[in-house]
């Protein structure tokens, strides 16, 4: 879903609202006591509950490293050619398909029901994976997976942006703890530990999906959106609108930068645990509970970051340094003899990458990985040299406008942050 999938949520709810006397009351000032009630209480259920659904969609679609190396790799045999690697690309297919589609539903359907009801279909889709008899039964249930948590994908400002994803990375992080306590299940009703972290976190899914509430705040985040950034208005749908920002040469370098940094995390995702396992030779338990500190230290960064480049406008250093702390840690990760230097590269990368927000990781280039880490380096890269192209035309832009010789947006106080 696009970028303003949060946006088009709260669209949809101020729609079934609708406008009152009282609503308008609070268009006064931002600084009025019943405006500041009115965000604390988005703050705490939007971010909350979404952050939550967020967060699952991070451990449902990743916790295959953690079943890996729980016993599904031999059990299933997915060591044998790519298969590993099969299963987890075949998420992408549907995941980018079914983004455009969800984000037209979305606002059909209504927010609430509908991502209560994707979170749900996937948390029982879940359940499914504790069950499979072959590999290839992996297959349809991972895309099934990835259809339904195209819609599950998140603007105001970028601290509750960051403060969302950082509930999504928790998920991240919870996933290496969760797989090594439902792995502990092993034997439990017959089925294997690996099969346990399935079954348990596909029921953490449904609960969440079921415990889902109504944001009725919703008429008034759109008129505070609108008075800041004049584009939270519902427009109706033209073949020419959706694709007139293909046009924008500033849309495709945030694309790229998206793409690179997604690369890595994906990678880093999906093979922490395995790589942990099989390259720096943990133990099975070991590498699941060391998959977390990473994560952890991600949050705190991505949090830091956040706070930091709301309160100076300025977006392009976190990016310089989390591409630098990037490349640290692969550096770390390839080179380095030591296993505590090692895992330390494995945190640098992580924290660099999930601060940011296909995997490059192919399970026959095993323990190594090399090919996957020379393709994410130069990743980094490329994120440095289209931030500072962006950077530089939106100081240009930025400085016409000042000087009244530009209009950026069609809204004549609008300013880039840089």
């Amino acid at each position: 879903m696009s970028s303003k999938n949060e946006m088009n949520i709260v669209e949809a709810d101020a729609v079934k609202v609708g406008h009152t006397e009282h609503d308008h009351e609070h268009e006064k000032t931002p600084s009025q006591p019943p405006d500041r009630k009115i965000i604390h209480k988005i703050d705490r259920r939007l971010l909350i509950v979404t952050g939550l659904m967020q967060a699952v969609s991070f451990i449902d679609r990743s916790n295959v490293s953690n079943a890996a190396v729980a016993g599904m790799t031999a059990d299933l045999k997915l060591g044998v050619g790519n298969r590993y690697s099969i299963i987890l690309l075949v998420f992408f297919a549907p995941y980018v398909a079914f983004q455009f589609p969800a984000s037209v539903l979305v606002r059909k359907v209504g927010p609430r029901m509908f991502l209560s009801s994707i979170v749900l279909c996937w948390g029982v889709v879940m359940l499914g994976f504790g069950f499979v008899k072959n590999w290839q039964s992996l297959i349809p249930l991972r895309a099934i997976v990835g259809a339904f948590e195209a819609g599950c994908f998140p603007d105001d400002l970028f601290s509750r942006t960051s403060v969302f994803y950082l509930l999504g990375v928790l998920g991240s992080a919870l996933t290496g703890v969760l797989g090594l306590a439902f792995s502990k299940m092993d034997g439990l009703g017959g089925l294997g530990g690996w099969r346990w972290i399935f079954v348990m976190e596909g029921i953490i899914t449904i609960l969440i999906a079921t415990a889902s509430f109504i944001f009725r705040e919703g008429a008034f985040v759109i008129r505070r959106l609108n008075r800041d950034r004049q584009d939270a208005e519902p427009e109706s749908f033209t073949l020419g609108r959706f694709l007139r920002p293909a046009l924008d040469l500033k849309i495709w370098g945030f694309a790229m930068l998206f793409y690179c940094t997604t690369l890595q995390a994906y990678a880093v995702g999906f093979l922490l645990p395995v790589i942990l396992a099989t390259g720096l030779g943990y133990s099975a338990a070991a590498a699941q509970g060391l998959s977390t500190p990473p994560y952890l230290a991600a949050m705190l960064l991505m949090f830091v970051e956040g706070l930091v480049s709301d309160r100076f406008r300025l977006r392009f250093p976190v990016l310089y340094f989390n591409a630098a702390l990037t490349v640290t840690g692969l550096c770390c990760l390839v080179w380095a003899k030591q296993p505590g230097v090692q895992y330390m590269g494995a945190v640098f990368a992580t924290m660099g990458s999930s601060a940011n927000l296909p995997t490059v990781m192919v399970s026959r280039d095993a323990p190594e990985y090399l090919p996957g880490i020379y393709c994410c380096m130069p990743a980094n890269g490329v994120i440095l040299l289209v931030t500072t192209a962006l950077v530089l035309h939106f100081v240009r832009r930025n400085r016409q406008a000042d000087q009244g010789l530009r209009v950026i947006e069609n809204l004549p106080y609008f300013r880039y942050a840089i």
